[in-house]
């Protein structure tokens, strides 16, 4: 800032002092201008909540009491006997037993009454309300949707209005914009309540969000620009969050105090009175003035200030050069278009967008989730709001004392641990699970106050406002989210916890990749935000440097690249053609290993044993298995049967089931004496082996986690083995291990011995893999690297992957299909005399005369001449110079800018593997014979390696990536739309769906050896990897979420590779370009060389 001809904004105006009397009223007219958003924020809460409700049953029923009093069903809930909400026995034909005087469950079995719909409508109780848009509109049971999406479209209304209001401040001032949404916000609210249709009040509501949240974003901004440093700090959080928090107590008084709806909304818009006298308390930003230009205007609102301060200004606030500067940047006007166009902008303004997603997601569905939690709403609802005011001060104190990447990470961190724990709390104390879900509350709340002060820190004047409204309207798609995540708690109670908690913990590490901000200057223009954006003070791109294209440089530098120094061997000749091979033969048992799991650990289907001498007749043995209903589709259980000793007491005693007694009143027990498996498909599989089922089901997917695990752990250590030690003797180590321990596996006695050996098989199984694809990617042409990444590798992978169902058809036992597996491994044998080391990774490990002597090798086979001296002095000094020096995991974490770009794949690799794997493991869940499903998602994989290898030849990496999870991830949407009785087509859009995301995975192999230079590749791609390996560890949990419900799997692998196709985006392009070789080669490739960049940081 020093060489700069202006001083900043806080400097100019220090003469105002921190603490007078122009700054206590802008603190405390902005701190009331979102007192209502307060109210805003939360009344949906009690405005949208569902009481309790049941069929309702016309009193011109002819029907007993005694029959009124069965008519609606029983049904557990979270472990819980409830009156039915959504279903009622079919009315006729109980007004016809009652009118024959039958009576139920004694005369005739009342759950065997087929049930219907609520068609008469609902009663709802009036204990806690005496009405809500629910119950005015019956948004239950089938229309349950509809409360969660009148939430959703609100803050799709946020999304706009942060979106808009942002440029219209940015553009037309702080003030004038701020009034307009204020006026919005109460305009809307008062038409609100005259709603006469669920559709009105969900399209008002739109125009309430979009006036809601853009007041508070631009009130923020005003108050952060106007005042100084130290006031700032305490304004972002007890001024803005406080005044919110005020607004949010208040809401549970007054809604309980107006139980209806309508009357609730009443002193909600009545609120909006509160904005009148604010017209004259608030001015217009003097920063912003100043850098629009309008520096007579900025002086005056600054001398009104200082008089009110009792404070004399200086006779001439701004120097001449501040004037002249002002001025010059008068007619500049800035819109989003600024943040799209800077690399560096875009890249902060994308970290800080999914940082608030992460933290809304949280923040929003705790909210409200508070009439789901034990105890009185009203009074859940005042805790959560009283508990705001003790985490503000929290943030408060962080952001006075801490960095700014403690305050944002321990918050999260601690939000984040606090909400996974609830889930694992008993159902019989929910006192300790709210004190848990407040704790995480606490944690979240803070986090989202740092949030906003960090990302007001982070973005310059000229577009600050803009880039919040940007922050903003990405969160809304947390919002948006949020009603639907606090929905799927009934399908699966634990799993809003598990999503909130862990996003909120991803958050934590996520937001140490923006620039640290405190004790900073704000910026004002875009070349003071790359000051903020360098390290250790050095001006540079956080994320991404800019640089002169590959090319240039390259041919500045005092060697070749390594692809010019071999062009001599040609591209395909029999040398190539040799180790394409080789290496694709090592890599045909990885088809084997990754796969094999899906039928050795598959479950078939099962019921509880009846032993034979138990004396119980043959009409109690068929009813000993009760039936249950799954997925729609009544079937007999698989857990629990009815208790033996009383069905032998029965059975002994002649009395006949279903006549003489109910026998759904007949308590169920678990399998105590095992269970009987079908035989249809496998004569043993590992589950059948060791009972795997019931409350044991979770060891299975638990197996294929803790391989993965292996796959992890081996992918971190043969990464910087093969880096270290060379290419060739780690890869054949992994190989070796690989095939040890899947022999070992074969002679398994118990799930845990199978279990530890399937870590290490996982350990080796991968490893090489990975080494194989870098390996020949450093020593094939850049022609034949493409082929090899897509044909080579992943095609042997294909065939392997297609020959496992073939084996597995023919041998139905378990450790008999292993025996195979482990056998394959003797094709690695004769392969140690035909992979060399690689030549690249010799030279730059300085052993420039092995690399030599292969090269020479390689001439000779190719029938080439090489030349006499294949790498000149320059290269070889360089190469020696380069012989002492050991790269590591280390270099990845020093580096900025590889750092980011590491983090990037690895976040890709996992979005990818997380939708690939869980296909495969889902084929035997498939309609249809599990051998030709897993065969066919095999066949499904030679096309799409074909396709990746016609894309990879002729189209940019950013399209090949993008274009293919995004292909890969809407069919995988598509397939839970499918109706049940068309299993084929769900059949065909999987295989579709895996079709994409099998040509995604070939593609993300190649961008990302692309990308890392030689000295630290394969540490790197072991990085990815074993990062990936999280999405392994995972997939066998996204499919076993579909036992509750069957969408969840589908929707998550969807959404995932979709915001897969839109992150690959930020990496560097490295299409048509060299290979890079050392760390600063790998530098020019980034994807940012924006003139406009460069000239702004050269000025500053």
């Amino acid at each position: 800032m020093g060489n700069l001809k202006i001083r900043d904004y806080d400097s100019i105006t220090s003469f105002l002092g921190s603490w007078g009397s122009f700054q206590r009223r802008v603190f405390l007219a902005l701190a009331i201008s979102i007192l209502p958003n307060g109210f805003v924020g939360t009344y949906i809460v009690f405005v949208g909540d569902t009481p309790p409700h049941e069929c309702y049953i016309p009193e011109n029923y002819s029907i007993s009491e005694m029959w009124r009093n069965v008519t609606i069903p029983m049904e557990m809930v979270d472990g819980i006997e409830k009156r039915s909400s959504c279903s009622r026995l079919n009315l006729e034909i109980v007004r016809r037993y009652s009118q024959n005087e039958i009576i139920p469950n004694v005369d005739v079995n009342v759950s065997e009454i087929p049930l219907e719909r609520c068609l008469d409508g609902w009663t709802y109780s009036k204990e806690t309300y005496q009405s809500t848009i629910v119950t005015e509109w019956d948004l239950v049971c089938e229309n349950a949707y509809k409360a969660p999406l009148a939430t959703s479209i609100h803050y799709f209304g946020v999304l706009l209005g942060a979106f808009l209001s942002g440029q219209m401040s940015d553009r037309y001032g702080r003030k004038p914009t701020l009034f307009l949404m204020m006026v919005l916000q109460t305009v809307a609210i008062t038409a609100q309540i005259f709603s006469p249709s669920w559709e009105i009040f969900s399209f008002i509501f739109f125009f309430v969000g979009g006036g809601g949240y853009s007041n508070y974003i631009i009130a923020f901004v005003l108050g952060t620009e106007i005042l100084s440093r130290k006031a700032r700090v305490v304004f972002c959080s007890l001024g803005v969050f406080m005044g919110s928090a005020l607004g949010y107590m208040v809401t549970p008084a007054a809604a309980y105090l107006f139980r209806d709806w309508r009357m609730l909304l009443i002193p909600m818009a009545a609120s909006g009175l509160i904005y009148v006298p604010l017209w004259w308390l608030v001015p217009e930003s003097p920063r912003w003035l100043l850098y629009q230009g309008r520096v007579k205007e900025a002086e005056a609102i600054l001398r009104d200030a200082a008089k009110m301060n009792n404070i004399e200004a200086p006779q001439a606030i701004f120097t001449q050069a501040e004037i002249e500067d002002a001025l010059a940047t008068k007619d500049k006007k800035y819109s989003i278009l600024v943040i799209l166009s800077n690399c560096n902008v875009l890249s902060v303004t994308l970290l800080s967008s999914l940082l608030w997603v992460i933290i809304t997601i949280s923040y929003y569905a705790l909210i409200l989730n508070t009439s789901n939690l034990h105890g009185d709403p009203f009074i859940n609802c005042f805790f959560t709001a009283v508990l705001e005011v003790p985490a503000y001060i929290i943030a408060l104190l962080l952001l006075k004392f801490c960095s700014r990447h403690f305050c944002q990470s321990s918050t999260l961190f601690v939000g984040g641990v606090m909400i996974l724990c609830v889930h694992l709390i008993p159902i019989d104390l929910p006192a300790v699970s709210v004190f848990l879900e407040m704790m995480g509350k606490f944690g979240v709340t803070s986090a989202f106050c740092v949030v906003y002060a960090v990302t007001s820190e982070l973005f310059p004047t000229v577009i600050r406002n803009t880039a919040m409204g940007c922050c903003s309207m990405a969160a809304r798609i947390g919002t948006i989210i949020s009603p639907f995540i606090i929905y799927l708690g009934q399908f699966y109670k634990a799993l809003p916890y598990i999503l909130m908690g862990g996003g909120a913990i991803a958050g934590a590490v996520l937001c140490l990749l923006l620039p640290e901000t405190s004790g900073k200057a704000l910026p004002e223009t875009i070349s003071q935000m790359q000051q903020i954006c360098g390290v250790d003070g050095v001006s540079a791109n956080f994320l991404f440097l800019s640089f002169k294209d590959f090319g240039e440089v390259m041919g500045n530098l005092k060697i070749r690249d390594y692809d010019s120094i071999t062009s001599f061997l040609g591209s395909w000749g029999p040398f190539q053609r040799r180790i394409f091979l080789a290496l694709a033969i090592s890599i045909l048992p990885n088809g084997f290993t990754g796969i094999y799991i899906v039928f050795v650990a598959d479950t078939p289907p099962h019921e509880c044993y009846i032993p034979e001498n138990y004396s119980i007749s043959e009409m109690w043995r068929n009813v000993t298995i009760p039936f249950e209903t799954v997925d729609g589709i009544e079937k007999r259980s698989s857990c629990s049967r009815l208790s033996l000793e009383i069905v032998r007491n029965y059975s002994q005693n002649k009395i006949i089931p279903n006549v003489d007694v109910n026998v759904s009143d007949i308590p169920l027990e678990r399998c105590l004496d095992g269970w009987t498996y079908s035989k249809e498909i496998y004569r043993s599989t590992i589950v059948t082996e060791w009972d795997l089922v019931c409350e044991n089901a979770y060891k299975p997917p638990l197996t294929n986690s803790i391989h993965y695990i292996g796959v992890l752990v081996g992918a971190f250590l043969s990464g910087q083995m093969s880096d270290r030690f060379g290419r060739r003797p780690a890869l054949f180590l992994m190989m070796g291990l690989q095939t040890v321990a899947i022999t070992a596996q074969i002679f398994s006695p118990s799930w845990e011995v199978f279990t530890l050996i399937f870590f290490f098989a996982g350990a080796g199984g991968f490893s090489n893999y990975i080494i194989a694809f870098v390996l020949g990617t450093e020593t094939l042409s850049p022609k034949a690297r493409v082929v090899f990444g897509s044909l080579g590798v992943f095609m042997s992978s294909a065939l392997g992957y297609m020959i496992m169902p073939a084996v597995a058809y023919s041998l139905r036992e378990w450790w008999l299909l292993l025996i195979p597996m482990a056998a394959s491994g003797l094709i690695y044998i004769p392969l140690w005399w035909l992979v060399p080391e690689s030549p690249r990774w010799l030279l730059y490990q300085g052993r420039v005369k092995e690399a030599e002597a292969i090269l020479r090798d390689a001439a000779k086979a190719n029938n080439v001449e090489a030349p006499q001296a294949i790498f000149t002095q320059a290269e070889i000094e360089d190469a020696l110079a380069m012989k002492d020096k050991k790269y590591n995991i280390s270099v990845i974490l020093r580096s900025c800018n590889m750092f980011s770009v590491t983090l990037l794949c690895s976040v890709l690799w996992v979005v990818i593997t997380i939708s690939y794997y869980a296909l495969i493991l889902n084929t035997s869940n498939l309609h249809g014979d599990p051998y030709i499903n897993c065969f066919l998602s095999a066949v499904t994989e030679v096309p799409a390696y074909l396709i990746a290898l016609l894309l990879l030849k002729f189209c940019s990496r950013h399209f090949c990536q993008s274009s293919t999870l995004f292909v890969g991830g809407v069919m995988i949407l598509c397939v839970h739309l499918i109706p049940i009785d068309l299993p084929g087509v769900a059949v065909f859009l999987e295989m579709l769906g895996k079709f994409g995301i099998t040509s995604a995975f070939c593609v993300v192999y190649a961008v990302t050896s692309e990308i890392f230079p030689t000295v630290i590749r394969n540490t790197a791609m072991g990085c990815c990897s074993m990062a990936a390996r999280i999405g392994t560890i995972i997939s066998p949990f996204i499919i076993y979420l579909g036992q509750y419900y069957k969408a969840l799997p589908y929707i998550f692998m969807g959404s995932l590779a979709i915001a897969g196709a839109v992150l690959c985006l930020l990496l560097p392009e490295t299409y048509r370009r060299a290979l890079p070789e050392t760390i600063s080669q790998m530098q020019q490739i980034g994807p940012c060389r924006a003139k406009h960049t460069e000239r702004s940081t050269d000025e500053s």
